[in-house]
């Protein structure tokens, strides 16, 4: 038989964090072993107990949810934690993630996704929704396209080689000469690091340089 999955629950709200046990305690092979109503508790309870699993509030005193979650990762890196909160701006999510949160729930999710979350946490290591998994997409890309850091002039070379336009079309589209065009497309490759027109499409696309074309 295989040990129970051993949680704590740190929630400033008394009648909110005796909710969130007793959801737990209706999922499989879940065991409430504390309760923490501050970061700074909590921490002290995982010194204490051994525990596989901490549901975090991002809001409480003494010691907030960041702050806590940043302690966790450098004392306890093992342990999961799933964050509960209001908050479901990007900003506030990127910022979790980075500091190692496993997953976010909103404090009006249903059952049925506090379970999924929870189960889905245990079993893969992660759980992000639809608009966390976006917000990770579109910090990813601005990132990479920031390191890239194309010139005004290589985009524009960009969109119209995407369009189909030949060196010669796009020197005379730009009033530039061709070997011009033939340096920027060689710098584009290569910071791009890509080495063909199909290739050159898929990261304009990725980068929202274009739109997809239409069949």
């Amino acid at each position: 038989m295989s040990q129970p999955v051993k949680v704590i629950v740190a929630e400033n709200h008394k009648l909110t964090r005796k909710g969130y046990i007793a959801l737990l305690k209706d999922i499989p092979k879940i065991e409430v072993v504390g309760e923490a109503d501050n970061g700074k508790e909590l921490i002290k309870l995982l010194g204490k107990i051994k525990t596989d699993l901490v549901l975090l509030d991002i809001e409480m005193p003494v010691m907030n949810g960041k702050e806590a979650l940043k302690a966790i990762r450098n004392l306890y890196p093992e342990i999961k934690v799933i964050m509960v909160t209001f908050h479901n701006d990007e900003a506030t999510m990127i910022d979790y993630v980075k500091c190692g949160a496993n997953a976010f729930i909103s404090k009006d999710s249903s059952f049925e996704a506090f379970v999924e979350a929870v189960e889905t946490v245990l079993e893969e290591g992660f759980y992000y929704t639809k608009s966390v998994s976006k917000a990770l997409l579109k910090e990813i890309t601005k990132k990479e396209t920031a390191e890239i850091e194309l010139t005004e002039r290589e985009k524009e070379i960009i969109v119209l080689a995407c369009e189909g336009q030949s060196n010669k079309q796009i020197a005379s589209r730009l009033n530039i000469v061709v070997k011009t065009v033939d340096f920027h497309k060689s710098n584009i490759y290569k910071k791009t690091k890509t080495n063909t027109l199909r290739g050159l499409y898929s990261f304009a696309l990725k980068h929202n340089l274009v739109s997809e074309k239409e069949e």
